[in-house]
C-alpha cells in the first residue's frame, strides 16, 4: 500500500521497484521455448495501429511492454491480454501522441526493436511482421 502511494505521488519509480524481480523473471527458463514474434497491423483498423506481441511470459511482462510503448511515444487505447501456460499473446491498439496511426516503416521498425529489447530471448525471434497494404511481409 505504501509503495502504491509513493508511486502515485511520484516519490517512487515503479521500474526501480521492479528491477530485481524483472531480472530474475526474465532469466527463468520458459516451460515451452517459442521464439518471440511481433506483428504490426495497419490494415485491420482504420483508426489504430495494432501491435501483437507473442512471447514467453514473465513477472512484469505487461509493465515492460506498456512502458516501452510509452517510451516510443504511443498511446495505448485498448489492450487485449492472453496468457496460456507461460506464453503470452498481447494485442495493443495504439496511436501516436498526435493521435495518428504509426505508418512510417522506420518508426515501425524502431518500435519492434524496442519491444524485442525487453523480451527474454528477444534475439531468438521467429520474425516480425508488418501487415500493411494487404500483405504480410517478414521484416
Amino acid at each position: 500500500e505504501r509503495n502504491l502511494r509513493d508511486i502515485l505521488s511520484g516519490d517512487l519509480d515503479p521500474a526501480a521497484l521492479l528491477t530485481d524481480r524483472l531480472f530474475a523473471a526474465k532469466s527463468a527458463k520458459p516451460v515451452f521455448s517459442r521464439p518471440c514474434r511481433i506483428v504490426v497491423d495497419n490494415e485491420t483498423s482504420g483508426f489504430y495501429t495494432i501491435i501483437e506481441v507473442h512471447a514467453h511470459d514473465f513477472q512484469g511482462f505487461l509493465y515492460q511492454i506498456t512502458d516501452t510503448l510509452l517510451q516510443c511515444r504511443l498511446d495505448v487505447r485498448v489492450a487485449k491480454i492472453a496468457t496460456q501456460v507461460d506464453q503470452v499473446v498481447d494485442v495493443f491498439y495504439v496511436r501516436d501522441f498526435d493521435g495518428r496511426k504509426v505508418d512510417r516503416p522506420d518508426r515501425i521498425e524502431t518500435i519492434k526493436s524496442e519491444i524485442l529489447k525487453v523480451l527474454p530471448g528477444g534475439s531468438n525471434r521467429e520474425g516480425t511482421y508488418e501487415k500493411n497494404r494487404g500483405d504480410n511481409q517478414a521484416v
